[in-house]
């Protein structure tokens, strides 16, 4: 099967501060006092939410049009689009206050689902192909009350302040049929994150070499979540919104699959809806600490275990061949990371079958994008995205309903790979381990040389 992949380039993990300074009788407006005693009066934190997310909105929407303009995605079997962790998230310093940032999940939440909903809509497949988004994803805290520590006790005792949960999510819509009886799909999934990073809620972050720190720092151990068990949980401190906030570290979301009518069809990731090439996904942290290739419980939430591309969504995490160590049947890794003006990178992993008690070793290529030599350097086989007003879509594009970029945001490339995926199966359906653990035993493949 001949498959694309766009991925979009884009610095997300340090967005571009854009709340805009208004009058101070502006309906909805908030007003502050700086460190030098002046009023400074922002507008609503709803009002440039909207903004932003429309925004980024109509980015997406441009780097598809740019790409496609330039490698028809009518030229593979399918294709997917992605963009990094926190593409759809603004700074955490622009929230005010912490009512602010309550108050925004459920409005950022529902509002990324519709705008990726929007977008796979002006790209019917009749015209572009089969197409796949992971459009990268939202990161959001909502307060729950309910979280104890590990002694049974309310997190919340004694007047300590309240725990957050983290939500932190990829929205997956597609463009293929969803009255097919032969192979029913979802409209659109959900793919949350699992675990905290010590920078997914911090306002700045201090580059030390390799490790990094950001503003968040282990605190007292929390009781053990049941959507992941065998992750020991616990409270990350984090400095987000100039506040230290208290965030669990296990997140309790879990995959969702929905109808056309945003009804629940069920709680697990419908990864097979491209016939043939069942995918998965990672998100940053959950790559090691809770990863859909090693952990029984994430594992649990994806309709197909055993898949062909693993995508890894991120914000600072490389590719680790270790983790592809028991995965024979994944055939590539595809990373978009949003760290250090932004990364994209694909590895063609390469199964090398073993004698007698070792099931075989993994090695992979790093692969150039089109238009490239090799795959070094970043912007090799780069498409910029105009994010200017002076931007026209192409002839005959569908933009009702796509706004303009109305403020500054980082620049934006697109690179695209060509994958030759195997999908004859040459691996036996009896590689679907049913404890989904992560060691696969070498008596329960079967290769074909």
């Amino acid at each position: 099967m001949n498959v694309g992949v766009f991925s979009l380039q884009y610095l997300s993990f340090t967005q571009v501060a854009a709340r805009r300074q208004v009058a101070a009788d502006t309906p909805g407006s908030v007003t502050i006092v700086d460190k030098a005693g002046k009023n400074i009066t922002y507008e609503a934190m709803e009002t440039y939410l909207k903004r932003a997310l429309d925004n980024r909105l109509a980015l997406v929407y441009r780097a598809m049009v740019t790409a496609f303009a330039k490698h028809s995605p009518t030229k593979f079997d399918v294709s997917f689009v992605t963009a990094p962790e926190l593409f759809w998230n603004v700074p955490w310093s622009e929230f005010l206050s912490e009512d602010e940032l309550q108050n925004a999940a459920d409005l950022c939440l529902d509002t990324v689902t519709r705008n990726v909903r929007t977008l796979i809509s002006k790209f019917p497949a009749d015209k572009y192909g089969k197409i796949v988004l992971l459009p990268g994803t939202v990161a959001m805290l909502k307060p729950n009350a309910d979280i104890r520590l590990a002694d049974g006790t309310l997190a919340t005792a004694d007047g300590k302040a309240i725990v957050y949960e983290a939500l932190n999510q990829v929205i997956c819509a597609h463009n293929l049929p969803l009255d097919d009886k032969d192979y029913p799909r979802p409209a659109y999934m959900i793919w949350p994150k699992r675990t905290v990073s010590t920078i997914d809620y911090a306002d700045k972050y201090v580059n030390t070499g390799f490790a990094g720190v950001g503003d968040c720092k282990i605190g007292e151990a929390l009781a053990v979540n049941p959507a992941n068990p065998n992750v020991k949980n616990k409270i990350m401190n984090c400095t987000a919104t100039g506040r230290s906030l208290r965030v669990a570290f296990v997140g309790s979301s879990i995959a969702q699959s929905f109808d056309a009518q945003g009804r629940l069809l069920s709680r697990t990731f419908q990864n097979d809806i491209v016939e043939g090439l069942p995918f998965g996904v990672n998100i940053c942290l959950d790559y090691n600490e809770a990863s859909v290739l090693k952990n029984s419980f994430r594992m649990a939430e994806l309709d197909e275990r055993i898949y062909k591309l693993d995508f890894l969504i991120a914000a600072r995490m490389a590719l680790d061949l270790k983790n592809y160590a028991n995965t024979p049947y994944i055939q590539y890794a595809l990373r978009n990371d949003g760290f250090s003006g932004g990364i994209t990178q694909a590895w063609k992993l390469i199964w090398t079958k073993g004698s007698g008690a070792s099931l075989g070793t993994m090695s992979y290529n790093d692969l150039a994008p089109l238009d490239a030599d090799s795959p070094v350097g970043k912007l090799k086989g780069a498409i910029a995205v105009d994010e200017s007003d002076a931007f026209v879509a192409p002839e005959g594009m569908d933009t009702a309903g796509i706004p303009k970029i109305l403020d500054k945001m980082n620049a934006c490339y697109v690179r695209i790979w060509a994958l030759d995926v195997d999908t004859s199966d040459a691996v036996s359906s009896a590689l679907h381990v049913s404890s989904a653990q992560s060691a696969v035993r070498s008596e329960e493949v079967q290769f074909i040389e």
